[in-house]
């Protein structure tokens, strides 16, 4: 049996492109009966008796018994199989990464894990690809890789419960904070009444998520499929998730810093661009997205007390050779968003390469050229010669979250579903009006910042 994903063949029992994947929730868990009623045979056929799974080597008894951590597992791989049957989940096998005091593993995922993951590939429940590392910063670097099999397959079609019926524990943390360096990932914190008033206001956010029916109507596909414009894998295709049940959204800080960064992950329709969500409608209502016109560049702005006449983005027109309006304004935006993130001019110019779409004129601009056009936005707008270059975007960032964060609170609070995409935000189109007025009076408590529409296709 074959089949295709991403242009590569895949044969049935070989994951051949593991980078095609997402990474294990921790935090998959469902009440559904029927969850039991599949879980158990296949704990069964595993490890016999439950005590028989349960014999440690020695240590600290488990938090979760065994067959817990073998439905959560279990879980998780039914719904990436349902999204996509060749969806892989990268789960690591190094046990000392399976921390049960961590805040970030609520349900107590143990050292256990990898063993009951290595029995269900012994008796052949998952496809897996075992783990390589190259090297420090290799991009071949990956953990392992699993995915449900044929004989696992099978139990899912039969299954009695779907996609709806499988949740995030509601104790899943949601406020993150992670390091300056890849490796320093969810690092663990104290919770000071901030964290504390954050965490309750996103847990409110998540059950009207949760209560919310986000689609689009004519997708018939759980996947859309997208170019991946930058990094060592550009110009591959890529499957991203959509119209999915469960959307967990949850806040990351950087830096180990609260000052830094803040923004709102976890929506599906963050990943899938603004032409596809003018499809998006909230319990059968067509919607509208509302953004806040040259964001970061408005706030800097209001922090010089300097008041933005026009766009900020236009440019004398010819400014790029072979460029209209439109594309040099888009340029000319990438550019700065890059700078406001980038510590030196290299930085910055290295960053918006590759940030740049494959067999663009962008990607292939010089130094010399992206400068021009740098000196250029500083000559119209030099009250931002300070910034650009300088490492802004993280402290910026944590600017517009607060932003959004207060959106979020106040349309929560009225029970109506908004959706954030950082500087943007989705709503019923009959509520229009009623968020510009709320991001308006946001906007009096924080920078005086523009608005602008992308209405969806009202049918």
């Amino acid at each position: 049996m074959e089949n295709s994903t991403n242009g590569v063949t895949l044969e049935s029992g070989v994951i051949a492109n593991p980078r095609y994947s997402k990474l294990l929730d921790v935090h998959r868990y469902s009440e559904h009966s029927a969850v039991s009623h599949l879980v158990q045979p296949i704990w069964n056929m595993c490890f016999g008796r439950p005590e028989n799974a349960a014999s440690r080597r020695g240590g600290v008894k488990p938090k979760a018994s065994g067959l817990t951590q073998l439905r959560t597992i279990i879980l998780d791989l039914y719904m990436a199989w349902a999204t996509d049957p060749d969806l892989s989940v990268a789960v690591t096998m190094d046990n000392t990464v399976w921390k049960t005091g961590s805040r970030y593993n609520k349900i107590g995922m143990s050292r256990q894990s990898p063993r009951v993951i290595s029995r269900l590939h012994e008796l052949e429940y998952i496809d897996l690809a075992a783990g390589s590392y190259a090297g420090p910063g290799a991009a071949t670097n990956r953990t392992t890789r699993i995915r449900a099999a044929e004989p696992l397959r099978r139990l899912f079609r039969d299954a009695k419960f779907g996609p709806q019926h499988v949740l995030t524990h509601p104790e899943k943390e949601n406020i993150i904070m992670r390091g300056a360096e890849t490796s320093q990932r969810n690092l663990e914190y104290s919770d000071t009444p901030e964290t504390e008033r954050m965490r309750e206001e996103l847990r409110a956010y998540n059950r009207l998520l949760q209560r919310t029916f986000i689609d689009v109507p004519d997708q018939e596909q759980l996947f859309i499929e997208r170019p991946i414009k930058s990094g060592y894998r550009a110009g591959e295709v890529t499957r991203v998730p959509v119209c999915v049940f469960d959307n967990f959204v949850h806040r990351v800080f950087n830096r180990n810093d609260w000052r830094c960064g803040g923004r709102f992950y976890g929506g599906w329709w963050q990943g899938v661009g603004s032409e596809f969500r003018k499809r998006i409608h909230i319990n059968g209502q067509p919607t509208v997205e509302i953004d806040y016109q040259a964001l970061h560049v408005a706030i800097l702005a209001a922090q010089h007390e300097v008041v933005l006449d026009g766009d900020p983005y236009e440019l004398e027109g010819g400014l790029v050779e072979g460029l209209d309006a439109a594309r040099q304004r888009k340029l000319v935006k990438l550019l700065v968003l890059m700078s406001l993130n980038a510590k030196t001019k290299n930085a910055a110019c290295s960053a918006f390469r590759e940030a740049a779409s494959v067999g663009s004129q962008a990607k292939s601009m010089k130094n010399k050229e992206l400068l021009r056009v740098m000196d250029a936005f500083v000559e119209k707008h030099p009250f931002l010669a300070g910034d650009l270059c300088a490492d802004r975007g993280i402290a910026l960032m944590n600017k517009d979250s607060q932003i959004a964060a207060h959106i979020l609170r106040v349309f929560t609070r009225h029970q109506i579903p908004v959706l954030s995409v950082h500087d943007s935000f989705i709503i019923d189109y009959s509520m229009a009006r009623r968020l510009k007025i709320g991001m308006g009076a946001t906007a009096t408590t924080t920078p005086p910042l523009r608005r602008s529409s992308k209405p969806s296709k009202l049918s």
